[in-house]
């Protein structure tokens, strides 16, 4: 009677569903053989991942018809992460063209490329860019998005710089770039108090300024759609900034589509909404275009 009881307890047991997780229940996989192999979430959803110990939080924005396109939304430097969402209209133009969406939390991290010895203390919990490709896009995302280019990049200020330097890192991986009044080359501001916690004083460290990561001075090319926009008005980061971007970039044989809009407009986001959308539609040209 107990062996009966006990295999009939086994059997329960065999049968029930095993656990998933609420990541697991927001997921669903499309499987099969042609390039439409993706991992797709079937609604909005958030997550957390953490950075030294520290939380960082995460939201998928999921559109009515997908395209099966990505866009990855950057912040300044402590910017929230959902002000892209609050402030400007560009999660909803990009919705409504079929993007799927990811905005992310960066805190005042600076998109720089590692921690360095001479980076101050309290500037050690905010997120790199390489943490955040290697452990939260990698780690959340089907491959195919990254072998078909399928995932685009918008930032501004510091989310720009953060783009461009992602997009020149992995422009075999990324589809499109859309910076918008960033600063890309740290050595033109060398008393810039973000670039001076996070690499050490210039004059001590002039060749990790110059010739480091974090410096478009090394571009050696980009992803097929780049987008430069900046507000001649801007008084927070120079126009000179995307200037130097853009004639880094224009002799790249890398980058097949090539939008430069030095316009008028500030550092906010008014400017922004108006040059976020502006680019978005231009991507979404150049993605349909046969």
């Amino acid at each position: 009677m107990i062996r009966l009881l006990f295999i009939l307890i086994f059997v329960q047991l065999a049968c029930q569903s095993p656990a998933v997780n609420n990541q697991d229940r927001n997921t669903i996989k499309l499987v099969n053989k042609s390039s439409d192999y993706h991992i797709l979430f079937t609604q909005d959803t958030s997550f957390e991942y953490s950075f030294n110990g520290r939380p960082y939080s995460f939201y998928y924005r999921k559109p009515e018809n997908s395209i099966q396109q990505l866009l990855v939304l950057l912040p300044g430097w402590n910017y929230s992460v959902l002000d892209w969402e609050n402030k400007t209209k560009v999660v909803d133009t990009a919705l409504s063209m079929g993007f799927d969406v990811f905005l992310c939390d960066m805190g005042k991290g600076v998109y720089m490329d590692s921690i360095y010895p001479e980076t101050s203390s309290d500037y050690r919990f905010y997120p790199t860019r390489t943490w955040l490709w290697d452990s939260v896009l990698n780690k959340q995302f089907d491959r195919a998005i990254f072998d078909e280019k399928r995932l685009h990049l918008m930032g501004l200020s510091t989310g720009a710089r953060g783009s461009v330097l992602l997009g020149m890192e992995h422009q075999n991986e990324v589809g499109g770039v859309i910076a918008l009044s960033g600063d890309y080359v740290p050595s033109l501001d060398t008393n810039d108090a973000l670039m001076i916690n996070t690499m050490g004083r210039y004059y001590q460290f002039q060749k990790r300024w110059e010739e480091g990561m974090n410096s478009t001075y090394n571009l050696d090319g980009m992803p097929d759609f780049l987008y430069i926009g900046h507000g001649l008005q801007d008084k927070v980061v120079s126009p000179i900034q995307s200037e130097s971007l853009y004639e880094h970039t224009r002799v790249l044989t890398t980058t097949e589509t090539l939008h430069y809009k030095m316009q008028d407009g500030e550092h906010n986001y008014r400017f922004w909404n108006t040059s976020g959308i502006e680019g978005l539609m231009l991507l979404m040209r150049e993605i349909s275009t046969p």
